[in-house]
């Protein structure tokens, strides 16, 4: 290969990767911003009962149409589980029932319902080296029937009731799998907060805090959709 096109080759593997990255961010619904599918680059095979973090980033800036600093995040994690699928869709389908297996959902209801929409209310706290931080909002939540055995949620504010939250954005998307002859399901969990007036020091904390809780969010869900299944199986 002659020098004059080294350049251009690695232009256009690095317009590829940029259209790839697009293409895995490009969300379908207006107003919505969701990852539905599975991750590029997903390992699924190493992911069985052990998620793992896809992308996390943050950052804290000032806003000066607002007049305030802002801290925007964005994480997804992805995981794995041999569970039964039309128990975990029953629990995406019943975010109020979060309060039972998320310590981080202080208190939860479903205040709309029509047909695959719904409008919920929560209130959610993290403690953190001493700190205490709590939530209140309202948000929609459309679940996505993507075909057989895939389901997508998407989820974004509608209110914030104690003014934390310029945005806050966020999807689940499931899909039946297999590997290696074994039925499993797969799993994928983004979310995309913003906060306004962040305290000093907080981008700092959301960086520690974050990956391990976008894990923990898909290992709760994944053991309440066990629990189901079990209670269903024994009667109960």
């Amino acid at each position: 290969m002659s020098t004059s096109a080294a350049p251009a080759l690695c232009l256009a593997l690095l317009l590829v990767a940029a259209a790839a990255q697009a293409q895995d961010e490009k969300t379908l619904y207006p107003g919505f911003d969701e990852r539905y599918g599975i991750a590029s680059g997903a390992d699924l095979g190493s992911l069985l009962d052990r998620p793992s973090l896809v992308s996390m980033k943050s950052r804290r800036y000032w806003d000066a149409e607002a007049g305030e600093w802002r801290l925007e995040g964005r994480g997804e994690a992805q995981g794995l589980y041999d569970l039964d699928f039309a128990q975990l869709r029953a629990v995406l389908d019943d975010p109020a029932s979060a309060t039972l297996y998320s310590p981080r959902v202080l208190a939860a209801r479903i205040e709309e319902r029509e047909g695959q929409r719904l409008v919920m209310y929560q209130k959610v706290g993290l403690g953190f080296l001493g700190l205490k931080l709590g939530y209140s909002f309202r948000a929609e939540q459309v679940r996505d029937d993507l075909g057989p055995g895939e389901v997508g949620y998407r989820i974004r504010l509608l209110e914030s009731l104690d003014g934390s939250f310029f945005e806050l954005y966020s999807s689940w998307y499931a899909r039946q799998v297999l590997i290696d002859g074994r039925p499993l399901v797969y799993i994928r969990y983004y979310s995309r907060p913003g906060i306004r007036r962040p305290g000093l020091g907080m981008d700092l904390i959301i960086g520690k805090v974050t990956p391990p809780e976008l894990r923990s969010s898909i290992d709760r869900v994944a053991a309440e959709a066990k629990r189901r299944a079990e209670s269903a199986r024994k009667g109960l």
